[in-house]
Parts: structure tokens; C-alpha cells; sequence
């Protein structure tokens, strides 16, 4: 069913429906233990065997570009500023894209001064940008699930809900769920499907993720 653009009001409610936004992927058991080793060591400001432990998992996963950023991490709190910055710039290449978490870790204080942090910076705001429009770019290749109230008198504009399904859900649960406050609201009810599979369902890969799958659904709803 198409929505008419006059209907719109902007959007009114958002209602984020999730158990979690991530879920680990399978990894081998070594993986996991040097993992939980290494966030042992993380916790207890162990630097000297964070470091040893963050060399182990870049080369069990190697150009990881999480485990090349914690690596920076734990080097640049055990004063080794320089390869901080060197292993920050190796995540940049290899598609880290987490720009908020990178300007709000203060795990990386020592390496913002330095020459070429900058560098490293517009690197990763890059991958930002090209990360999100793919994803934009999956979730509007998926018109989101939508259920359009009865039309008001004299065209009046209703308000619009995106509710985003629970972790391993999907969206054709949703009408059941937020059909009747919709329908109390007057409301046009859109729910976009999560992009990645969970069993049977769908799941949320980050905060990040299901922003831009937000994005998608308000473009459709005022397109369509």
C-alpha cells in the first residue's frame, strides 16, 4: 500500500523494540579465551600482557579491524603513543568505521595530539559515511512492513510510528503488537526488518545499523 506524503506529520513516535543490538559470531575457542584474557587484563590495567594478548589476537584474526583498534587501545594506555597510532591507522585501513566510539574513547587521549591523528580520523569518518550508505542502501532494497489507518476528513495529516522488532524477530509480528496503538493513534505503522539473520528472525548489528535502517523506512514512508 502506498503512503501519501500528506499524510505525514514528521515523525511522532519511535519505539525501539530490541533485546540487543549485536551478537558475537561464532569464533573459534581459541579466539574467545585470548579475548576474555584480554579483557581481563583490560579490567586490572595490565597494559604490559593487554598488549601481549592484543599481538595474539591480530594474528588469530588477522587485519581484524577490532582487534587492530583495541590494540591501539591498550598500547596508547601503556604510553606507547606512537604505535597507537600506527595500529589505529591499520584498523582505518581495514574498514573501522566506528567514528563516535573513536572521538568518545579515552583510552586514546595520548594519541589525539599527535601528528597524523587527523589523517587517521577522516579515514575513519570516511568509512563511516560509505558504511552507512551501504547499509541505507540494504534496508531501502527492503520496503519496511507498513499499515496505513483509515484516511481523516479533509486530508489531515496522521502521525507516524516505526517500531523496530525484538532480537530474532521479525516485522511481520509487529501489526499484532503495535497495530491497536497505531489504530488508537491514527497512525501509519511502519516496521523495517533488522539485515541481519538470527535463526529464524532478524537482528540489529549496532546502534549505528539501526539508525540508518530508521533512515530507510522514513525515506520510504515519505516516498511512497
Amino acid at each position: 500500500m502506498r503512503v501519501h506524503a500528506r499524510w505525514m506529520r514528521g515523525l511522532v513516535v519511535v519505539s525501539i523494540a530490541m533485546a540487543t543490538f549485536a551478537v558475537a559470531a561464532k569464533e573459534p575457542v581459541n579466539v574467545q579465551a585470548t579475548r576474555k584474557e584480554f579483557g581481563d587484563a583490560y579490567r586490572q590495567e595490565n597494559w604490559d600482557r593487554a598488549v601481549e594478548l592484543g599481538f595474539q589476537l591480530e594474528a588469530l584474526v588477522p587485519n581484524s579491524s577490532r582487534e587492530q583498534y583495541n590494540l591501539a587501545c591498550v598500547l596508547a594506555l601503556k604510553g606507547e603513543v606512537d604505535a597507537a597510532l600506527d595500529w589505529l591507522g591499520r584498523a582505518a585501513a581495514n574498514g573501522f568505521h566506528q567514528l563516535p566510539f573513536l572521538e568518545a574513547d579515552s583510552d586514546l587521549e595520548a594519541v589525539r595530539d599527535l601528528p597524523g591523528y587527523q589523517i587517521v580520523r577522516t579515514m575513519i569518518a570516511e568509512n563511516r559515511q560509505h558504511w552507512r550508505e551501504e547499509v541505507y542502501r540494504s534496508a531501502a532494497s527492503a520496503p519496511p512492513l507498513t499499515v496505513l489507518p483509515e484516511p481523516t476528513a479533509g486530508g489531515k495529516p496522521h502521525p507516524l510510528i516505526i517500531a523496530l522488532h525484538g532480537f530474532g524477530d521479525t516485522a511481520a509480528n509487529y501489526p499484532r503488537l503495535w497495530g491497536p496503538v497505531a489504530e488508537d493513534f491514527g497512525a501509519i505503522l511502519v516496521v523495517p526488518n533488522g539485515l541481519r539473520p538470527v535463526g529464524a528472525g532478524r537482528g540489529w548489528g549496532s546502534v549505528d545499523e539501526a539508525e540508518a535502517v530508521v533512515e530507510a523506512a522514513l525515506d520510504y514512508a515519505r516516498e511512497n
